[in-house]
Parts: structure tokens; C-alpha cells; sequence
């Protein structure tokens, strides 16, 4: 065959029929890199153009021929020097070609150089970045996760491809890579490439990847299915560190699940009451950290036979780390010492606390085949985000004054106010409910006056707050912001432990910007009023119950009274000028920031670990909210402020304060 010939009759707008026969023939050689390039450059020139005007097996036949480093590769410098929609036509359909990844890998023969320059043009991004625009990262990331499942079929080592994969995007690649391969048709495709990965490899996937993955799914139900994925994958040889990033987590059922699986679970405890002991980290380490560790180290030891547990309470590292616990002046790090102490002696080491942190360990049944579809977001929040995005009601026939701020409940004509949260749930989810505002002004006032009998807030409360938070006002109604906001504020302010809920809504919930804005929002203001801090948007009616005539029983006062604040808190910038929001999102006084701390019990120091830190994690693994990432963002760092704000005086103060000057400085030099 002469080559030049060939290529001369494809200058010279040959039929269909002989570009068929022309690019069978040239796919029967095996072509040297310059003859290679030869080839694409013709191709490109002369036979894209009238590529889409092909028939469909001459098409497939151009886009073998260009399944190759080099074909690639010349596709991206012609698009980059024309810019012209053809090559990125052309390019959609090479990716989309099933066999593509394994093709272009197939062709280089094992050449490590060739191997290296397929990674960087598919995982590398090149591709990605050169059509930046014309792909959404979802759609690429998706696309990548076909052609890994394919080329998986087909018997290629991928480890580094799968890796490579997950550098494209640190956040959201796992994503889809993990719920490709987390079927009963792939997941065997995933084990082999972890089997053959290095010991470092396999270590970064589980640590930075899959436990972030398993955070946000695991859940009371789908425990077992969590830690026999673990199990598949053989998590023996990184044990250690699997178990220190499982805590950072800060996921109860997801320490459940990996606790389990550790083989050798007495020399992991003395390990980890080793660091857990250590002066520098009792001293340093911030409380939500440390109540962390004190859990695993809980879990553990409930795993424990009692002969393993009377041999760890003469251990060396079992006393000194109690020793340790028991000499800080922190009630609630010496508490964590106690509570070790007891669970490691069976409870013959008695302390007259009450145990804040309760273990109860779920049942696992490692032999169970894994139940991939319950890695799903738990359906209070997929269903109450979806469901409860209700409909508010058109009230063109109502009588009422739709600008009166206070209803007269008494002479409600059509219902009287609910009595239960339970009644109130079921009214918040009826499309039939005639204002959806007089509602949420009803909301207010029953959470509030039900702050007295805690035991039917909390049991209703994560429920309560989804459907608060999934509202939508699609007929206008006013004040329907500032009245869902300060409902979303008393459910937390009345209940601070649903902080953890909520930040669960807002980083894995299906909402809007404007409702994650609304979250923020109402997370900084309950941060504020359990602080003891007033806001003049922030509504808290007044009424006496029946019951307030009884004498209640006194309990020892367990808060404090707010002191002057310190110098420390001038870490405000200019939050103070901005307030919180942007457009048409509820915005926060100036007073949020001008207000001045009065003797009002302080409620929020124990608690304001649970808010800050969660948000912390998050910006550090990063936060991407695509057009409105800018927004978002200040909104989001305003709210961190403001919560590190109301903290003082709590344990880790300084830690919170410190980190929130750095993240502002870092901020700063990026312009958000």
C-alpha cells in the first residue's frame, strides 16, 4: 500500500465508499509515530470537516483510527488552534466510543513514556481542560467511569488510572467513581485494581476517597454493608491510619463499621490510648477531636472479652494515658478519662458522672452479601427534600391582613393552632394548607414554648427541620423567609444537638443556594441566641403557660454567665458592614454584630464545637457550588465567623479562633 497515494486521494474529497476503504486498509498496518502522525493530520484536515455526514460504520471506522495517543493528541492542538465545533464533535464521540480508554491503552504497547501520556490526557485533564466549557465536570467524570469499566473488562492493570481518576477532582470524583464501581457487576473490576495497587496506593484510595465517600452514606441501617465493602477490599496492612481518618469523620456508624473489621483490636487500643494519653494532644488537640478518639477508643474496648480488658487495665499505656486524663483542669476532658476507665474496668473504677458518650454496638454479619443499594442518602433526607418542597398556597380569597406580623390565634376562623409538633408536621406536609406563613409563625411559637418539655423537640426535631428547611415559597407569600429562618433557629435553638442534622442537610441535601444560604444563616443565629446574644430579626413571642404557675424543681445551674468579651474577638473584618446574604436571600442585622453581650446564661459554649468544626471540615476538603461558588462562599465564612464570634469563653476557643484567622487570611489572598 502506498501511504502517500492514499493521502493524496484524501485530500481530493474522495466518496464515502473510498474513505471507507482507504481508512479499513490504513487500520490494518501498524503504523511507525511519524507515519502515525502523518495519517491524523490528513484525517483532521480533510475528513472531520465531513464527519458528521458520514455514514454510522464509516464513522466508527475514522474514530479507530484515532484511538491513540497520537490521534488524540492532535485532535486537542487542532481544536486549540481553530476552535472550530467539528473537532470537539469529534472528540464527544471518541470519548463516548465504549472501548476508547482500552484501545488508546492497548495501542501503546506497554511503552511506559506512551502509558504515561495516555494517564495525563484522560486523568490528567488535558482533554477536560482543552474543551473547558463544552464539558461539565459531572458529565467528564462520567464518561471516564464508563471507559474504566470497560477497559476493566477487557483485562487491563489499572490501578494508577483509578487513582488518577480521583485527582481530577479531590471532592466530587469519588462520587461517581465509587458508584460505578459499587454494583455486584463491577465491584470485582474495583477489588482487582485495589489488589494490585502498592501499599502507599492503597492508603490513599481508603483515606482520602472511600472513607469520605462512606461518610455521607453510612448510616444506623446500612452499617454491615459498610464494613463487609471494607472487609472485600482488606484494610489489615493500613489499619492504623484507616482508623485515626475514620475519626476525623466525625461519623459514629461509620467508626462502628470499621472497628469491626480490625483484626487485633487490644494493640490498636494501647495505640491509640498512647496518643490519646499524650500530654501535647490532651493540651492541644481541639475538644470535638479528642471526643472522637475518646468514641473509637469506646467501640473498641466494647469489643473487648473481659480477660483482653483486665490485662489492659495494668497496662502501661492504660494508666498513664487515665493519669493524664484525670491531672487536666478540663471537666470535660477529664470526663473522657473517666468514661475510658470505667468501660476498660467493667465499671469496678466507679465516677459519679453520667456517660456522655454512649456506645451500643449495631449487629454485623460479615458473612451477609453486600447490599450496594443501600449506599443511598438516608431517605429522610432525599425524600423530605424532594417531598417537602410544598407548594405554599395561593391566599387570594383570605381576608386576613396580609400584612400583619402577629395572627390572633383564638379567632382563627378555619383551625386552631396545633398543640403537637406531630399535628404541626402533618399540616407543614399538606398541600392543602391555606398560608404556608401563618404556619411557620405558629412553628415559632410551639417549638419555643415546647423548650420545656425536650423529650418531643428531639424526638420530632430532624424530622421537623427537613420539611422547614425543603420549603418553597412558589406563591410569594411575604415574610415567607424571615419566617422559615426563624423557625429553622428555634428548632436548633430549643434542640442544639439537631446542629449535626442540619449540617448533614447542607452538605449532602438536594436544596437550592438560596436554601443552603437560609441554613447558613439560621446557623449563625441560633449560635448567637444560645451565646445569649439578642437580634432584632430573630422572633421569640412571649406567653405563660398554665404549668409556669407550678414551682419547678430546681437542678444545680450547669452554664455560665457571659463575661465581657476579649480582646481575642476582634477577628471580624468586615462581616459587621456586610451582614449575611446576598440579593434576595434573608440578609442579618447590623445589630448581629453591634449587639453586646449581656448576663444572659451562655448556652452555646458546649455545644460550639458541633458548629463550628463540621463547617471547618468541609472548607478544607473544599466546597464547590459551581456559578454561584463566590457567593456561597463569603456567605459561608461569614457564618463561620459569626459562630466563632459567640464562642468565647468555651474549651478550644483559641483553636477555633486561630483557625478562622488563617482560613481568613488564606481567603484573602484568593479575593473571596
Amino acid at each position: 500500500m502506498d501511504f502517500n497515494e492514499c493521502l493524496a486521494e484524501l485530500r481530493n474529497s474522495p466518496s464515502a465508499d473510498r474513505i471507507s476503504d482507504i481508512t479499513t486498509e490504513i487500520l490494518q498496518h501498524d503504523l511507525d509515530l511519524k507515519t502515525r502522525l502523518h495519517v491524523v493530520t490528513t484525517y483532521l484536515q480533510h475528513i472531520i470537516p465531513v464527519y458528521s455526514s458520514l455514514k454510522v460504520n464509516i464513522k466508527f471506522k475514522v474514530r479507530h483510527l484515532f484511538l491513540n495517543t497520537v490521534g488524540i493528541s492532535q485532535v486537542l492542538s487542532h481544536y486549540n488552534q481553530a476552535k472550530h465545533d467539528i473537532y470537539f464533535t469529534f472528540m464527544k464521540d471518541l470519548l463516548i466510543e465504549p472501548t476508547a480508554l482500552s484501545s488508546v491503552i492497548k495501542s501503546t504497547n506497554g511503552n511506559r513514556l506512551e502509558l504515561t501520556q495516555v494517564k495525563s490526557l484522560f486523568f490528567g485533564s488535558k482533554i477536560f481542560q482543552v474543551f473547558e466549557g463544552k464539558f461539565t465536570l459531572d458529565k467528564y467524570l462520567h464518561i471516564l467511569c464508563a471507559q474504566l469499566v470497560e477497559a476493566s473488562k477487557a483485562g487491563l492493570a489499572l490501578p494508577e488510572y483509578f487513582l488518577s481518576f480521583l485527582t481530577i477532582h479531590p471532592i466530587e470524583a469519588k462520587f461517581p467513581l465509587f458508584d460505578t464501581f459499587f454494583t455486584l457487576s463491577n465491584f470485582g473490576y474495583l477489588k482487582t485494581a485495589y489488589r494490585e495497587m502498592s501499599s502507599l496506593q492503597k492508603r490513599k484510595l481508603i483515606t482520602s476517597y472511600l472513607l469520605p465517600y462512606l461518610a455521607r452514606f453510612t448510616t444506623a441501617q446500612n452499617v454491615s454493608t459498610v464494613s463487609n465493602i471494607l472487609s472485600s477490599l482488606d484494610i489489615t496492612q493500613i489499619e492504623d491510619v484507616v482508623l485515626l481518618k475514620s475519626t476525623e469523620l466525625n461519623h459514629r456508624e461509620l467508626l462502628y463499621s470499621v472497628a469491626f473489621l480490625i483484626s487485633n483490636k487490644v494493640k490498636q487500643v494501647t495505640k491509640l490510648l498512647e496518643l490519646w494519653g499524650a500530654d501535647a494532644y490532651v493540651k492541644d488537640t481541639p475538644v470535638i477531636h479528642q471526643e472522637q478518639l475518646t468514641t473509637l477508643i469506646l467501640i473498641l474496648v466494647k469489643h473487648l472479652e473481659k480477660p483482653q480488658k483486665k490485662d489492659l487495665s495494668t497496662d502501661k499505656a492504660f494508666l498513664s494515658a487515665i493519669t493524664t486524663r484525670l491531672s487536666s483542669n478540663d471537666t470535660t476532658l477529664r470526663n473522657y478519662g473517666m468514661m475510658v476507665a470505667k468501660a476498660v474496668t467493667d465499671g469496678e473504677i466507679e465516677f459519679t458522672i453520667e456517660d456522655e458518650i454512649q456506645i451500643s454496638l449495631p449487629r454485623i454479619d460479615p458473612s451477609s452479601p453486600i447490599a450496594f443499594e443501600q449506599l443511598k442518602l438516608p431517605s429522610g433526607i432525599s425524600d423530605l427534600t424532594i417531598e417537602s418542597r410544598k407548594e405554599t398556597a395561593q391566599d387570594s380569597d383570605n381576608e386576613r391582613d396580609s400584612d400583619d406580623e402577629n395572627y390572633d390565634y383564638d379567632s382563627d376562623e378555619d383551625q386552631s393552632p396545633p398543640v403537637f409538633i406531630k399535628d404541626l408536621l402533618t399540616r407543614l406536609n399538606d398541600d392543602k394548607t391555606p398560608s404556608i406563613t401563618k404556619l411557620l409563625s405558629q412553628t415559632i411559637r410551639l417549638v419555643r414554648q415546647k423548650s420545656t418539655f425536650k423529650t418531643e423537640i428531639e424526638f420530632y426535631s430532624e424530622e421537623l427541620v427537613s420539611v422547614l428547611v425543603g420549603l418553597i415559597n412558589n406563591y410569594n407569600e411575604e415574610k415567607f423567609d424571615e419566617l422559615k429562618l426563624n423557625s429553622i433557629v428555634s428548632v436548633i435553638v430549643v434542640n442544639p444537638n439537631i446542629i449535626k442534622h442540619v449540617m448533614t442537610l447542607l452538605f449532602t441535601g438536594d436544596y437550592s443556594l438560596q436554601q443552603r444560604m437560609i441554613i447558613l444563616s439560621s446557623i449563625s443565629l441560633s449560635a448567637r441566641e444560645l451565646r445569649g446574644l439578642d437580634d432584632s430579626m430573630i422572633d421569640k413571642p412571649e406567653f405563660d403557660f398554665p404549668t409556669n404557675q407550678i414551682p419547678q424543681r430546681q437542678s444545680k445551674p450547669s452554664i455560665t454567665e457571659v463575661p465581657s468579651e476579649p480582646k481575642i474577638m476582634e477577628i471580624t473584618g468586615d462581616v459587621a458592614d456586610q451582614g449575611i446574604g446576598r440579593g434576595t436571600i434573608t440578609r442579618v442585622s447590623r445589630k448581629l454584630t453591634n449587639s453586646k453581650p449581656t448576663s444572659k446564661p451562655n448556652n452555646f459554649a458546649k455545644v460550639a464545637p458541633k458548629f463550628f468544626y463540621p463547617l471547618f471540615h468541609a472548607w478544607s476538603e473544599g466546597i464547590n457550588m459551581g456559578a454561584y461558588n463566590e457567593m456561597f462562599i463569603k456567605h459561608y465564612l461569614q457564618t463561620m465567623e459569626l459562630i466563632v464570634q459567640a464562642a468565647y469563653p468555651c474549651h478550644g476557643f483559641e483553636d477555633m479562633a486561630a483557625i478562622m484567622m488563617s482560613i481568613k487570611e488564606n481567603s484573602a489572598m484568593i479575593n473571596v
